[in-house]
């Protein structure tokens, strides 16, 4: 039997790979189930303020409005701003220094890392 535990938020976070996760005996499991067990454990971070410069801001056809936010050299990540939660957060502006207020995710479909926004600040320049 396979186990994962992550410290998040001054709390132990722990995973075992068992039947109720997807593994079978053997303990594999299917891609699947394991990027759905890896959103939960990274979901239970909850929200937490994140920086960077917003890039490449598009409105999809669903009315969600999807960035990536730059932090330098280390990366971009995909930023989502629900339908809901457009209507009451400010629009960020392609090469905007931000600090948003998220949720990380996975998105299951591509199992990739995803910030769900809850609140965009503007910062200051330099």
């Amino acid at each position: 039997m396979s186990a994962l535990i992550l410290a998040a938020v001054g709390e132990v976070l722990s995973w075992e790979c068992d039947q109720h996760s997807g593994c079978n005996e053997a303990g594999e499991i299917d891609p699947v189930n394991l990027v759905r067990n890896l959103r939960e454990l990274v979901e239970a971070f909850g929200a937490v303020w994140i920086e960077g410069v917003v890039a490449s801001v598009r409105e999809t056809t669903a009315r969600c409005l999807h960035f990536l936010l730059r932090v330098g050299e280390r990366g971009s990540y995909q930023c989502r701003i629900s339908s809901t939660t457009a209507r009451l957060v400010t629009r960020p502006r392609e090469g905007e220094r931000v600090k948003l207020r998220v949720v990380p995710t996975i998105y299951e479909k591509r199992g990739d890392v995803q910030f769900d926004v809850f609140e965009v600040v503007p910062k200051e320049p330099g």
